[in-house]
């Protein structure tokens, strides 16, 4: 094996989401530029270098090599992770295969000693790989930490700011819409499920979930990884969480375009929302507090040096040397997928109670 030292990296699946070049506006609280995709984040963190990136599709190996060679020409390209893993000593890896085909790759990373992973969301579409994942990882003592953006940016942690502070009163209700043809339950559905999570901070207890009439069919995920939208429905469901707060769930693709999360306290309610183009809930703007009939203000943003991908990387980083927490670690998106999966149970069993 070569050794390339420590914070070299490995990717895993070449798609856009790992190898697109442009940045998108500056969003940041410091008004710097944000990476759209995992190779782009790693070049922007010093200390840490892309070192050996893998593709099943020769075409797709041929497309990085046309986009990054001039600007990384020492990196390898290899045709799979298990090429790359044997001939490459990696500290971290990022997998981005497609949603079905998470869990294997991961596995086989933990046990080839790296020590730190990003696995792009959803975890998994079984609770059988997320369990084998965590299994993996915490045998290997390898860092899970899951792509779910939104923890990475500025607007979740500008309400949450507020939450601590006090400014709504104990929240008890969350409500969350996502629209528009891509509005999947596992694809993109797990952002606003997991940002219910991450507001509610408890583990949900049960859940009830109502599939789309065209969709009503499917009881466990038969997508494609994303490429269609078809065998990836969207729900109508409510969760239920240990702590008494209780969240619903709006996710359909039959409704315009949309992202938000309505966060309702005794006293007020906080909402996130993105814009046609996904900056508000990017940059902070669009965090809006209601206190009064009628009274709103938009929230301050919180500050953050760095947004998406970047911080992400930059944390796992940080956590490999016992200087962080991670924001979005395994266990954390584990939920999603418990949630979604008894979406589907429930819609199977006659949209029954199921317990988690």
């Amino acid at each position: 094996m070569r050794n390339v030292g420590a914070y070299h990296v490995g990717v895993v699946g070449l798609s856009n989401i790992t190898t697109e070049m442009s940045e998108s506006d500056p969003i940041s609280v410091l008004n710097l530029p944000m990476p759209n995709s995992h190779i782009a984040g790693y070049t922007s963190i010093p200390g840490v270098r892309l070192a050996a990136v893998c593709d099943l599709k020769e075409d797709l190996r041929h497309r990085f090599l046309q986009q990054w060679n001039d600007r990384l020409p020492e990196v390898r390209v290899y045709r799979n992770h298990i090429e790359m893993l044997r001939e490459e000593s990696l500290s971290i890896v990022s997998v981005a295969t497609a949603d079905h085909q998470h869990a294997q790759v991961v596995i086989d990373v933990a046990q080839a000693g790296v020590r730190g992973i990003i696995c792009e969301k959803p975890l998994a579409t079984t609770l059988e790989e997320c369990n084998a994942m965590l299994n993996a990882c915490d045998r290997a003592g390898a860092l899970l930490s899951v792509y779910h953006k939104y923890r990475f940016r500025p607007a979740f942690h500008t309400a949450a700011a507020a939450i601590a502070a006090s400014r709504i009163g104990d929240v008890h209700r969350i409500v969350g819409h996502l629209g528009g043809e891509r509005a999947m339950l596992f694809r993109n559905g797990t952002h606003l499920i997991d940002g219910i999570c991450f507001f509610a901070r408890s583990e949900p207890e049960w859940v009830i979930g109502v599939l789309d009439l065209d969709e009503e069919d499917v009881t466990t995920y038969q997508g494609d990884g994303g490429l269609s939208t078809s065998g990836d429905p969207g729900a109508l469901g409510l969760i239920h969480f240990a702590n008494g707060i209780r969240a619903v769930v709006n996710c359909s693709k039959h409704q315009q375009q949309s992202y938000r999360i309505e966060l309702i306290g005794e006293s007020g309610r906080i909402v996130i929302e993105n814009d046609r183009r996904g900056r508000t809930a990017g940059a902070g703007a669009g965090v809006r507090l209601f206190a009064g009939e009628g009274v709103s203000q938009e929230l301050i943003a919180y500050p953050q040096q760095r947004t998406g991908i970047a911080a992400c990387i930059a944390e796992l980083a940080a956590a490999l040397e016992g200087r962080a927490k991670l924001t979005s670690p395994g266990v954390e998106a584990r939920k999603s997928v418990r949630i979604i999966i008894g979406f589907l149970e429930s819609q199977r069993r006659g949209h029954t109670k199921i317990g988690l």
